[in-house]
Order: structure tokens, then sequence, then C-alpha cells
């Protein structure tokens, strides 16, 4: 049954368990399960909330929304061969996980990266003036920003563009009115990923420095306690010898 019979014929549908509908399966049980786990770590463990653990929280918390909204429903739509039978109101929640969840989680990466970048080539800089109100602050602006843009392509979609009773798929429009907004999510898209690549080796460079400035002075205090226990021995030694040459030269005066 293709697609063009099948939005003739919803009411015959038949799911069927292909390949694209068994990967999603254990995809959402997955990451539901392990970022699931993760975020009730960090809800219940308080020692665990620092100014940059926030920002893995943030992402935890992203990828879970992202599961619970968009992971179900893409099981659904690959069931059914892409054909979308259930409502509008169930395509706005998946296309909200598609679009709006999934740019925060793009978003996210590089402000982990730019925020590693930061404490590791600016640590003082970035002691004094990152904290848990900055860390916050951070993720909220990202989360704002997100739903801007995500929600504009969403909204136009939901209230102009959506035609299930003819088309029945559930996407968003990405070509004619709806082209500037996907521009838009592009560029985000392309500036996250070069700011990731561009951030990897730096961090790589500086933590491979700081091991090496680390391990120096590891082996500096090593030498200096070992020559001071050297020194140590050698003066108790000197001592007790003369000690001795003391008890022996008043014996011959007795």
């Amino acid at each position: 049954m293709d697609n063009a019979t099948a939005a003739h014929n919803v009411s015959a549908l038949i799911a069927v368990w292909q390949t694209k509908a068994i990967v999603s399966l254990i995809l959402c049980i997955t990451g539901l399960g392990f970022n699931g786990i993760l975020v009730l770590t960090f809800l219940v463990n308080r020692h665990l909330w620092s100014p940059f653990n926030i920002y893995l929280f943030n992402l935890l918390f992203a990828n879970l929304l992202y599961f619970i909204t968009e992971s179900g429903f893409n099981i659904v739509d690959n069931l059914y061969g892409n054909v979308w039978w259930l409502d509008s109101a169930c395509c706005t929640v998946y296309m909200y996980g598609w679009w709006v969840v999934s740019l925060v989680q793009l978003t996210t990466h590089p402000l982990i990266a730019t925020n590693r970048i930061w404490a590791l080539w600016a640590p003082i800089n970035y002691r004094h003036y990152h904290g848990y109100q900055a860390a916050i602050g951070q993720c909220v602006v990202t989360w704002m920003c997100a739903h801007a843009i995500g929600l504009w392509g969403l909204l136009a979609d939901h209230l102009y563009y959506r035609n299930l009773e003819n088309t029945h798929k559930c996407e968003i429009k990405t070509e004619g009115s709806q082209k500037d907004w996907m521009l838009i999510v592009q560029f985000i898209s392309i500036a996250a990923v070069v700011t990731i690549v561009v951030a990897f080796p730096l961090i790589v460079y500086k933590e491979r420095q700081r091991k090496r400035i680390r391990g120096g002075i590891t082996a500096v205090v090593v030498l200096n306690g070992t020559g001071n226990g050297k020194a140590n021995e050698t003066g108790a030694m000197g001592q007790k010898q003369q000690g001795d040459t003391g008890q022996t030269d008043s014996s011959m005066f007795i």
C-alpha cells in the first residue's frame, strides 16, 4: 500500500513492524531509560549540582523531553508507513519535539563546549564570573531562543499550512513562505556543528597541556620529598655518630 492509496483509506491502515519502526522503538526505550535515570540521579543527589553540571542536566532534560514528545509519535508514524492518522494536536506535539526541543539539544552542545574553553583558557576569569546564576541564565536563554525560532515555524504550519485531511503527512512545510525560517534553522545547525568542531581541538590541547604541567609539579614534589628524606636521614645518622663519639671520649676521662 503506497502513501497515495493510504491517504484515501486511512481506516484500513495496518501497523507493520519494519526496520524503521523497530529501530525507533529501541531508541525510544533506550533513550527514555538512560536519560530518565540520569535526570533522576541529578534530582536526588544535590552534591552533583555544580555550575558546570547544570549544563549537563540541561542537556539530559532536553533529551528526555525529546524522547517523550517525538520518539513515541515517530514509532507510530513509521508503523503506518509515514501515513498520519492521528489528529492535528498530536502532530503539533510531534513537531514540537522534532523542531523545538531538538534545537535546544543542538544549541546546548556548543554551549557546553564554549564554557569548557572558557574554563580551560581563562580559569581565573571563569572562576570569578561563572557560577550558578550564569549557568542557569545561559540555559534559560538557550530554551527561550530555541522556542522563539522553533515555534515560529511550528505555529505558522499549524495555523496556515497544515493539511492533514488531504496529505495525511505530519511534517512542517519548509518551502515557499517557510523558506526563510528554514534558512535560519539551517544556519543555527551549521553554526552549532562548526563551534563544536573548532572547540574540540582547543579543549584537547589545553587538557593535555594541563596534564603535563600537573605531571611536572608532581615529579618536582616527589623529588623534593625524597631529597628531604635523605637529608633528614643523613642528619640523624650524623647526630648518632656524634653521640657515640661523645660517650667514648667521656669514658676516657673516667
